[in-house]
């Protein structure tokens, strides 16, 4: 989405970045990116949809402004070069508080289904081999258990239900949709009829639960201390361009 929504834009974001002085459209672009950013912690669809819009436009705007920086303030002998270092630098450097943010953040920030195994097991006391595997526990069946178990506390009934519903099939003679099916049909009846809202309240217990949405306020503060240290820059050096 963000991709797309860099490529409409950059045309109307282009010219309007040339009117402004380099720096402070690099500045901009970063105060964008990082109101962006910080605004999808909300977790709600249509804010995160209209922050991706507006982050597109601060990455336009720094993207724009920082090439024509180093090009311009590089010496002439060394542009290339410079070029060069400004290319790669920015990613071999991102990768280390990349790597340190997704730590911190462990696997809550883009695996739902992960962390809703880790709670089947640690919270609601299902057996951990059944649970962490996904020929017993699909995916697609992951956050319907937690919904069901969580409104029901029956976790070992489920999973010994589960487990002798699954005896009674010969898997050998079932192709693949056939054991899909077969599958959907086990859970759907051990589980009942999860309806929306109970995944609705698990979905949102996991988020309190986990926090997903602080790897957004983590990549703000990142994108914050970089245009707090921009704008020292240019106080320090207001000839540059």
């Amino acid at each position: 989405i963000s991709l797309c929504c860099f490529m409409l834009l950059l045309p109307l974001v282009a010219w309007a970045t040339g009117r402004l002085n380099t720096i402070t459209a690099i500045v901009v672009g970063m105060l964008v990116t990082v109101l962006g950013s910080a605004a999808c912690a909300t977790g709600i669809g249509w804010v995160c949809l209209v922050m991706l819009l507006i982050v597109a436009v601060g990455e336009i705007m720094f993207s724009i402004g920082a090439p024509g920086y180093v090009g311009h303030n590089a010496p002439k002998a060394s542009k290339a070069l410079y070029m060069g270092y400004f290319l790669t630098l920015p990613g071999l450097v991102g990768l280390a508080p990349g790597f340190a943010i997704a730590e911190m953040a462990g696997r809550s920030a883009t695996e739902k289904t992960a962390v809703a195994r880790e709670y089947l097991v640690e919270a609601l006391g299902m057996n951990e081999a059944f649970v962490m595997d996904e020929g017993q526990l699909p995916d697609e069946q992951v956050m319907p258990t937690v919904a069901h178990v969580l409104e029901k506390r029956n976790a070992v009934a489920v999973q010994e239900s589960i487990r002798l519903l699954r005896g009674e099939v010969n898997w050998d003679e079932l192709g693949y949709s056939e054991t899909r099916e077969k599958v959907s049909q086990i859970f759907g009846s051990v589980l009942g009829d999860v309806d929306t809202a109970s995944l609705q309240q698990a979905t949102q217990m996991l988020r309190q639960q986990y926090k997903p949405y602080l790897v957004w306020c983590y990549y703000g503060a990142l994108g914050l201390v970089a245009a707090i240290a921009m704008l020292i820059f240019k106080s320090r050096a207001p000839s540059a361009l």
